[in-house]
């Protein structure tokens, strides 16, 4: 567990808990959203990558937290992160993008932080 300061958009410093397959979002103690990934790994030679199975910021959405979040965990843990397709259907493990987890993850493959395609 790993935690960081970050200044956002707003001016306002939150702390984001960093773990391999959760992050969490607080400012002053409280609890303000998480982004949850399920690490999936592969036989060799595919790599191992994480796959977002909730983006729950609603609460801290247009300040670049979620940006940072993931930016984090792929500067600190290394592996690729995937996302479902735009408005896809629900896939078994619940996962699917909707609403503003659209356009968000949608720049964030164009940024390159989250890998183009479903899986990598």
């Amino acid at each position: 567990m790993s935690f960081y300061n970050f200044v956002a958009n707003d001016g306002n410093t939150y702390q984001i808990d960093l773990e391999d397959e959760c992050i969490e979002v607080f400012q002053d103690g409280k609890k303000l959203g998480s982004i949850s990934l399920m690490l999936v790994q592969n036989e060799e030679p595919l790599p191992d990558y994480y796959y977002i199975t909730d983006l729950s910021l609603e609460n801290c959405k247009g300040l670049g937290i979620g940006r940072e979040c993931l930016r984090l965990h792929k500067q600190e843990i290394g592996d690729t992160i995937c996302a479902a397709e735009e408005n896809s259907e629900r896939m078994s493990d619940e996962s699917h993008l909707i609403d503003d987890g659209v356009p968000f993850i949608a720049k964030m493959r164009e940024e390159g932080i989250v890998a183009k395609g479903t899986y990598y």
